[in-house]
């Protein structure tokens, strides 16, 4: 729950000394290039497009209609779907954190209505096999990430969460996205596959 995540950033705050984004970015998002990464600490955020709730604009004269900085420790940043997926493909594949910090992450999981959930991460099955991962909801915006293990792929996808049918898309999509992706560089030459994965990645953040 997000509260847990609060409740652990406040606790890195006071053994630190220093502020959690100010930490975070010092430590993940400048050395992993997110560089289009940002705390969701103002009213102003640059490059956030402009989600709808109600049928009303979040973004009225480049300021949100609503305080972004409520998830703070939850999940309190802006991205792009092209530095999501980049910090989804680091992160599932043991480029962040030590080997035993992911088996905590991807053992220590759930049973019930929540099985299949670690340590902040969604684990399940699809037909593109085992896939690590998270979606995300904010009030205008709906994200979902998924690392596939057999190819090392990560998907990300963001849309406006009052576009019609978007519960329907965004369960969907990531697979489908996944899906063309391996099924055209499954077949190609390494420069092929490169290209293909550029075109991809450009078209995604995109959306």
């Amino acid at each position: 729950a997000d509260t847990n995540y609060i409740l652990v950033g406040m606790i890195i705050e006071k053994v630190s000394g220093k502020s959690l984004y100010e930490l975070i970015t010092e430590r993940i998002l400048k050395p992993y290039k997110l560089e289009r990464t940002i705390p969701s600490d103002s009213s102003t955020l640059p490059e956030v497009a402009n989600g709808y709730f109600e049928n009303k604009p979040l973004v009225v004269d480049g300021k949100f209609t609503i305080n972004p900085q409520w998830e703070w420790a939850g999940g309190g940043f802006a991205s792009t779907a092209e530095d999501l997926a980049r910090w989804g493909g680091l992160l599932y594949s043991g480029s962040v954190l030590s080997p035993a910090s992911m088996d905590e992450m991807f053992k220590s999981t759930t049973v019930g209505e929540g099985a299949g959930y670690g340590l902040g991460v969604m684990i399940s099955r699809s037909k593109w096999g085992r896939s690590y991962g998270h979606d995300g909801a904010f009030p205008g915006y709906l994200s979902d990430l998924r690392y596939y293990t057999k190819y090392n792929l990560a998907i990300a996808v963001m849309v406006n969460a009052e576009a019609p049918g978007v519960d329907h898309f965004l369960a969907t999509a990531v697979d489908d996205f996944a899906g063309v992706i391996i099924n055209a560089t499954s077949k190609s030459s390494e420069s092929e596959r490169l290209k293909i994965q550029k075109f991809a990645e450009d078209w995604l953040n995109l959306i």
